[in-house]
């Protein structure tokens, strides 16, 4: 790894006083007529754990003037101590008008108290509940003669501006044309062709609603429509008909959300955060360091006696003393502290969703390393940037400003870690999957996917799921082969306990193995397997996990784990070499199939 590249002074300057700044405003803007009137969780009133969830927060304004400032939100323990980073998010409010402000913050499980700043004052929101992705109904907030639905209601106004904070959306039902700008119908459209379902129904007039720009690939003649590996369906019914049993009852299932069996302490997100941070290790010279010890310990003990026996006058000993506790001070400090011998660095552990192309919606764990203690602002190459601490305990001095290019304004002190994750839709490699052969109906006996010219050149490892039954997939000149004959069951290549005891041990292995230094994408692949089961839903072996979520026989999940695209790094400065590999989760469909139209 290069030597990291370190700003100028100036600029180091300039970034602490910009951030100290923020954080003032954050908690120094006078707030006297800005009240709290409402709060959602997520898209049906529960948040989904180990995700990014929205949270919006309708603001009312009663004073004669506009106010125009920044509200925050923090995480606080039970004791009442803020963990995590603070987030926050711009705001203006009309004079005698309402707004509403939406954050993206993590939530791990029920019961988290969040707290929500208006300048010096503070207001405990209601303890987020937890559910599996839901499935709403998308209103108009400013129609009337809304239809009654027999699902959760969520106003169409919102709908998150980006697909990286549609992590709790599992399907949706849809009898209008939203009134969305591009930025929201893009993220509509994204959510889509990543793998969600709209149920589409007829409008008031008896017709069903004909889409225009981004939303026109909802436009379909026939009853199914597959955009992407997301699913459009047409129903003849009401939104007052429509319910969970309807669904059930026309194939569609809906998530449930279950708990794990196993122990409540692991922690996928904290788990992969610290595999990354044990990746830069000190290279520290421990024979010096102990002979340095040994003789401290004889210069202040034996030698250090026998002065003060030889010499009446105390001063020799006295000096020896503290001649031998500064001497050692200063090798220590030269030799024992943490970053000698290392260089920053960056490692990221990927996890990408396709969406079209070269676009797929990411999510990130991240460790930056850095030589030099200073305010960092982190960001990425996104349109939209979603981060998160993921802290349960420690509190972190940093701002969080998510949404619009976010970035992650942190303190990181010398020759220390912090890590992260980051949810945004990012740009890639466009991999050029295609089914070429597929035999098989319940099990497949041949599956064989062509691949384009920037497919990874030598992926790490790659699975194919096809319902219960877990394929190794091979490089097999243009195009990668499935060895059908040899399929692991789902809950033998998921075993719960082999995934909650590897992720919990983990970090206790080091970079060594049997005295032999071990490559970065051997200790990168073992969290393949945690990341394909928090892919399909998680196992026992999570907290919380989901059941119910649909399979078919047509379709197969194909999961490739390779070295990340440069698209995927970040951009901040003051960080070294960035090391990073990704774990693509892709769906295809059997050619032919007759059930669904292809888009």
């Amino acid at each position: 790894m290069s030597p990291v590249a370190r700003p100028d002074a100036a600029r180091l300057t300039r970034r602490a006083v910009g951030a100290a700044i923020v954080l003032l405003c954050v908690l120094a803007v006078p707030v006297r007529a800005l009240e709290v009137q409402e709060v959602r969780w997520g898209f049906d009133g529960r948040a989904v754990p180990g995700r990014i969830n929205i949270l919006s927060v309708l603001l009312t304004n009663s004073a004669g003037e506009a106010y125009e400032g920044t509200v925050s939100l923090h995480k606080e323990s039970r004791v009442g101590q803020r963990v995590g980073a603070v987030l926050a998010q711009p705001c203006f409010v009309a004079p005698f008008a309402a707004r509403w402000v939406q954050f993206y913050p993590h939530v791990k499980q029920a019961g988290e108290g969040w707290v929500l700043t208006l300048g010096k004052r503070r207001q405990t929101l209601a303890e987020p509940k937890v559910g599996a992705p839901s499935v709403v109904y998308i209103t108009d907030p400013e129609n009337p003669v809304e239809q009654v639905a027999g699902l959760r209601a969520f106003p169409e106004n919102l709908f998150p501006v980006t697909v990286a904070a549609t992590d709790g959306l599992f399907s949706v039902v849809l009898d209008h044309v939203p009134r969305w700008g591009r930025v929201r119908r893009q993220a509509f459209v994204d959510w889509l062709r990543r793998g969600g379902t709209v149920h589409l129904l007829r409008d008031e007039s008896g017709d069903y609603p004909e889409f225009a720009a981004e939303l026109s690939a909802l436009n379909s003649p026939g009853p199914r429509l597959r955009v992407g590996a997301g699913l459009v369906v047409r129903h003849a019914a009401s939104a007052r008909e429509v319910n969970r049993r309807f669904l059930d009852e026309a194939g569609f299932a809906v998530p449930s959300l279950k708990s794990g069996s196993g122990s409540t302490l692991w922690d996928l997100e904290q788990s992969v955060l610290t595999m990354l941070r044990d990746l830069v290790q000190p290279d520290h010279n421990w024979a010096f360091i102990y002979g340095a010890l040994l003789v401290y310990v004889i210069l202040v003990g034996p030698i250090n006696y026998l002065i003060g026996r030889k010499v009446r006058d105390f001063r020799p000993a006295v000096i020896c003393f503290i001649v031998s506790v500064l001497g050692l001070a200063a090798v220590i400090n030269a030799v024992g502290r943490r970053g000698y011998g290392e260089a920053a660095a960056v490692h990221t552990l990927s996890y990408a969703r396709p969406i079209e192309g070269a676009t797929y919606d990411v999510t990130q764990w991240t460790n930056v390393f850095v030589l030099r203690g200073d305010y960092y602002a982190i960001t990425h190459p996104a349109d939209h940037n979603l981060y998160s601490t993921c802290q349960d305990y420690e509190t972190v001095n940093g701002l969080l400003q998510n949404g619009m290019h976010g970035t992650f304004l942190v303190d990181v002190p010398l020759y220390s870690n912090r890590g992260f994750v980051h949810r945004a839709r990012m740009r890639g490699h466009d991999l050029g999957l295609r089914v070429a052969e597929w035999r098989g109906e319940d099990k497949l006996e041949e599956l064989a996917v062509a691949v384009g010219p920037h497919f990874p050149h030598a992926p790490v490892e790659m699975w194919a799921r096809h319902g219960n039954t877990f394929y190794q997939m091979r490089r097999a000149g243009g195009r990668i082969e499935a060895a059908c004959r040899r399929g692991v069951d789902v809950e033998t290549f998921l075993d719960g306990e082999e995934l909650r005891m590897g992720l919990q041990y983990m970090p206790l292995y080091g970079r060594t193995e049997r005295g032999e230094h071990v490559s970065d994408s051997k200790v990168f692949s073992g969290m393949v397997k945690p990341l394909i089961a928090r892919g399909v839903g998680g196992t026992e072996a999570f907290p919380h996990y989901f059941v119910d979520l649909p399979t078919s026989r047509d379709r197969v999940e194909l999961f490739i784990f390779a070295e990340s695209p440069g698209g995927f790094r970040l951009t901040a400065e003051g960080f070294g070499d960035e090391v990073g590999y990704v774990l693509y989760h892709a769906d295809l469909f059997r050619p032919g199939n007759t059930d669904d139209q292809d888009r």
